[in-house]
């Protein structure tokens, strides 16, 4: 059944790059996503008992897994590195902006 799901996650993952995905989708990471569906599938399989593909709403849960633990990294590093300011408005809404000080030639 491993091989099964790393040969479906290899089609998957060339399918993608096939049609441009990971250009057009800049935060939604190889790696992660690779890792993800590995992870997704065993998770499916074994529940099946046999070899499972994802369906679409599944699929597409994965990836959006991914672009968001990507940008939220990606938000993170930024942070630590004094790259973007947060503030809070009246009312709650949070407000991210570019550190005025900050190079970011630096990143």
């Amino acid at each position: 059944m491993n091989n099964q799901i790393f040969h479906h996650v290899v089609e998957l993952i060339t399918a993608l790059k096939e049609t441009d995905f990971f250009e057009d989708h800049p935060f939604a990471d190889q790696d992660i996503l690779c890792k993800k569906l590995i992870m997704a599938l065993l998770e499916k399989s074994s529940r099946e008992g046999e070899f499972t593909k994802l369906d679409e709403e599944e699929f597409v849960d994965v990836v959006n897994s991914t672009i968001q633990e990507s940008i939220n990294e990606t938000i993170s590093s930024l942070s630590d590195k004094g790259a973007i300011q947060w503030k809070v408005r009246p009312g709650g809404e949070l407000v991210i902006s570019k550190n005025p000080d900050f190079n970011m030639d630096e990143i």
